[in-house]
């Protein structure tokens, strides 16, 4: 006779899922069939899961994929690390679908990873619609002048990201300047690392008054 987990009682597939990680628990057990969600919806380290930390896993364009599917529904998790994975333009097509549908992500954190101006639109795209992420980290990437005007044109629409990194990247004073213009009316960016860029001192200088502005305008 063979034995599923639908036939094990629940003490005995809590102490199953005790062993797994937490990424194999998201990704390979949920969505298999409607009763096993309800088991991992009900297990209490599935519950209290609020930091993924997927850093230097190197998860390709597969997991990326699966990490997407995984999230989109996804009630508990805050934050989400996935630096130093080597993703590309793909891997952001995926999780530009995260950032479009999750209502509980509020920082992502892709830092030291492969994406160019084509990922970042994804993002920049997905970014008009969320509602609820603070924190975007995208330090050390390969994003340039348009991905940067992407990021920009999803700032007149999104009014909640608060932090946005975009240290050691390909951005010129051209996108530094539409960031500028952008911000001239987006009071809800506190924060904006442009370090490592290839920018100029008077285009910098005004992006830290605005920035400086929207604190201001943060602590009244």
């Amino acid at each position: 006779m063979i034995t599923t987990f639908r036939m094990l009682p629940q003490e005995v597939v809590n102490q199953i899922l005790d062993y797994q990680t937490d990424y194999t628990i998201l990704w390979s057990m949920r969505d298999v069939c409607p009763e096993f969600n309800n088991i991992v919806d009900s297990y209490h380290r599935y519950q209290v899961l609020t930091t993924l930390d997927l850093g230097w896993n190197q998860i390709g364009n597969v997991g990326a994929k699966h990490l997407s599917d995984a999230l989109r529904r996804n009630t508990t998790i805050t934050t989400l690390h996935l630096g130093w994975n080597q993703a590309g333009d793909v891997d952001a097509q995926h999780l530009s679908d995260v950032i479009r549908h999750n209502t509980t992500i509020t920082t992502l954190d892709l830092r030291w990873n492969e994406i160019g101006d084509a990922g970042v639109q994804y993002l920049a795209d997905a970014l008009r619609y969320n509602t609820v992420l603070i924190t975007l980290n995208l330090q050390r990437n390969q994003i340039g002048n348009v991905g940067a005007q992407h990021l920009g044109d999803a700032l007149q629409h999104n009014m909640i990201l608060a932090t946005l990194d975009l240290a050691n990247n390909k951005i010129e004073n051209v996108a530094a300047q539409h960031l500028s213009d952008i911000l001239e009316h987006n009071t809800t960016l506190i924060t904006l690392n442009l370090e490592e860029n290839q920018l100029d001192e008077d285009v910098e200088h005004r992006i830290n008054e605005l920035i400086e502005r929207n604190q201001r305008l943060k602590k009244t």
